[in-house]
């Protein structure tokens, strides 16, 4: 379980409404600050066009480890640039 730091991970439904969000307005590239374990970025990501980017910054190499693992197994690693 992931503790206390559960409060930063989004719900399903968010996810799905940020989704619908970048594929409403076209977004071909975005930035996530904050990536904790991936889950929002998944979403952005599978959003996003075959040739869309993703910028994920986080200062946590714990958790964005857990987030590149969660990149490869979604099949959006190659949109998502992860920088700390």
């Amino acid at each position: 379980t992931l503790g206390w730091a559960q409060i930063m991970q989004i719900a399903e439904l968010q996810g799905s409404f940020m989704s619908l969000l970048v594929r409403a307005i076209g977004a071909r590239r975005a930035i996530e600050i904050g990536t904790f374990t991936g889950y929002s970025a998944i979403c952005i990501a599978r959003a996003l066009p075959d040739d869309g980017r993703l910028l994920c910054c986080d200062i946590s190499d714990e958790w964005t480890q857990i987030a590149r693992r969660y990149f490869q197994c979604a099949g959006v690693a190659h949109k998502i640039g992860l920088k700390l």
